[in-house]
């Protein structure tokens, strides 16, 4: 068909009514700074094409297709000459509200990979995590400023976590520990075949660390002392001398206390707190300062005690109102002596207790 001069002029108005161009150099800004959440792709006029990478921003799919999207806008011929001018044409007014193939492929194949890419590297993760752990059941001791608790591992590796497993604490608590150089494997340890320890039937025994008894059985010994399974506080080790017989098969372990000088009493980490003094059934406590020397404080004054099983018990005096000691556990080995102030139920020591040289 031959168009007259007048018709082609009406025919080129109303397409350049109804084409739009965009400066390449901006649309390919917006794609690399805004792209994650479909800014070019409303800049360009795809408005309903922007709305899916917006909808879908909480994932890092439109992240891998706004890579491809930069490429292919690069690679697109443009209109005109010259770096800053040069124009790509926009979406037709007539296609806005389309959505096309090669959009959605774009962004069913980013989602593809993502998921290919989590799977492989879980699958490469995995079993570097289960190696690290010990078999579930090995048993550990660590000593925490003085404390000791038994880890007993799950075989459980924390993901993210190198070397991190999951252990059962004395307690009966699971949690997640990195096994240290100084934890002892348990099932390690020498066991002597004869000791203080009782080896015959299963017997229930006291441990004399409180006021608190709870009901044990006593295993083989082991490096001077017996290993002690408690409902109440899992496995420990304990020496002879630290508990006594409730009833059947053996007999009680005597307990003689030497109370006689003056003692030096530190909290954790050997800070100096007071010194200790025992006259019959009363006791005597004068504060101090870091070099030992007497001074006017809260716990200096005097109480009166009276003996238990291992040790002694506080009723009246600085170590009831002040520190609110339980009870006082005392110790001798090798001609060693030692007392334990508790002020806890559990057998944690607040204060350590030493003969003064």
């Amino acid at each position: 068909m031959h168009l007259t001069d007048r018709e082609n002029g009406h025919f080129a108005h109303q397409t350049s009514q109804r084409l739009r161009t965009v400066n390449r150099v901006l649309a390919l800004y917006v794609t690399l700074l805004a792209g994650f959440w479909g800014g070019h792709k409303f800049l360009l006029g795809a408005r309903r094409e922007g709305w899916i990478y917006l909808a879908l921003s909480w994932t890092a799919i439109p992240l891998l297709a706004a890579a491809a999207d930069f490429v292919d806008l690069w690679r697109e011929p443009a209109i005109g000459t010259g770096f800053g001018r040069r124009r790509l044409l926009a979406r037709h007014p007539a296609t806005v509200g389309c959505v096309e193939r090669h959009t959605l492929a774009r962004l069913g194949g980013s989602a593809l990979l993502l998921l290919t890419a989590t799977a492989f590297a879980l699958l490469l993760a995995a079993p570097a995590h289960a190696n690290d752990c010990p078999p579930a059941g090995s048993r550990f001791k660590r000593n925490n400023a003085g404390f000791e608790t038994v880890l007993t591992s799950e075989g459980i590796a924390i993901p993210g976590h190198r070397g991190y497993c999951r252990y059962r604490d004395s307690d009966g608590k699971s949690g997640s520990y990195l096994l240290k150089s100084g934890d002892q494997p348990l099932d390690n340890v020498p066991r002597q075949k004869s000791g203080a320890c009782p080896t015959g039937a299963r017997a229930e025994y006291k441990i004399v660390l409180t006021e608190y008894s709870d009901p044990v059985v006593a295993g083989p010994d082991a490096a001077g002392r017996c290993l002690l399974r408690s409902r109440q506080f899992g496995e420990q080790w304990v020496h002879p001398t630290e508990f006594k017989l409730a009833g059947g098969g053996g007999t009680p372990t005597a307990v003689t206390m030497d109370l006689s000088g003056r003692w030096r009493c530190a909290a954790n980490g050997n800070i100096p707190i007071a010194l200790l003094t025992f006259s019959g059934s009363r006791y005597t406590l004068s504060d101090t300062d870091a070099g030992w020397r007497v001074k006017s404080g809260k716990v200096t004054g005097s109480g009166a005690f009276r003996l238990a099983d291992g040790g002694f018990v506080p009723t009246s005096g600085p170590m009831v109102d002040e520190l609110g000691i339980r009870a006082g556990v005392y110790h001798a080995e090798k001609g060693r002596r030692a007392l334990y102030l508790n002020n806890k139920p559990s057998g944690l020591s607040l204060l350590q207790c030493l003969p003064e040289p």
